[in-house]
């Protein structure tokens, strides 16, 4: 189970530093992948994630903060499998549209601590 957080761990790292250094080019590769993409499908990173959470969290450090995380990432999947009055489509919008660059860099650095958490 640690090796499921540790991989997770880097997955997020990864995603974090590329949010940071490339911001340009990684807000082009989410308008891609969610522009293009239908949003079950998109639901099925955060499901993937958020069971491997849950079911790694004992192994961790901070086994009620993974666990919490795999929870809202269940929630997110079913938010973005239900899709109330196309509200996922306008948050995606505003995220990759309107959202500042500056806004970006900090999810990154928020993303990278997360990461921190699960190694």
């Amino acid at each position: 189970m640690a090796l499921i957080l540790y991989v997770v761990s880097v997955a997020w790292l990864a995603l974090g530093v590329c949010i940071i250094l490339y911001t340009e080019d990684t807000r082009g590769m989410l308008r891609g992948l969610l522009k293009q993409a239908d949003l079950r499908l998109v639901a099925v990173l955060p499901l993937i994630f958020g069971l491997l959470l849950v079911a790694a969290a004992p192994a961790s450090v901070y086994p009620w903060f993974v666990r919490l995380l795999g929870i809202l990432g269940l929630l997110k999947a079913a938010f973005f499998f239900a899709d109330p009055e196309g509200l996922v489509t306008r948050l995606n919008a505003w995220f990759l549209e309107r959202l500042s660059d500056r806004t970006y860099r900090l999810l990154g650095i928020v993303v990278v601590i997360l990461a921190m958490f699960f190694a």
